[in-house]
């Protein structure tokens, strides 16, 4: 399969926002190709909480191997979350603890990456804090 097709229906599956789109998408977290993983990304990010115990496992396992492949995975959960906190705010804690152990990556790709979750969350955070109305006492 060329790979812009196999982006293509990434991109597309993300569209559906579909419990039926989150087992496709896992096969191709860890994809050697950046715009395929990217694209995955994105479908994710989209879908929220659907994804997120799948997110979750693919992480772990993929923490416990040293190949690319699985670097290459738990770089695209990182930006999964990056992009996840962007669309479903809401959903900062639940992606925190996971962003907080990938700070203890031994790549320094997913380090950075997780570094930039926590520090969307909190610029987040407090805008949040910021733009809520007072409570008069």
């Amino acid at each position: 399969n060329a790979p812009s097709v196999i982006a293509t229906a990434a991109f597309a599956l993300g569209e559906l926002k579909s419990d039926s789109a989150v087992q496709p998408l896992s096969r191709l977290l860890g994809h050697e190709d950046p715009n395929i993983r990217k694209q995955v990304a994105t479908a994710y990010a989209k879908m929220g909480e659907m994804g997120l115990a799948v997110l979750q496992e693919a992480f772990e396992g993929a923490w416990q191997q040293k190949e690319n492949n699985a670097v290459h995975l738990r770089l695209t959960v990182m930006t999964v979350y990056l992009e996840m906190v962007e669309f479903h705010p809401d959903l900062m804690g639940d992606v925190l603890p996971l962003v907080v152990r990938a700070l203890d990556d031994e790549n320094w790709l997913v380090k950075a990456q997780a570094a930039q979750v926590v520090g969307r969350t909190a610029q987040m955070l407090s805008l949040k804090e910021s733009l809520a109305p007072e409570d008069p006492l």
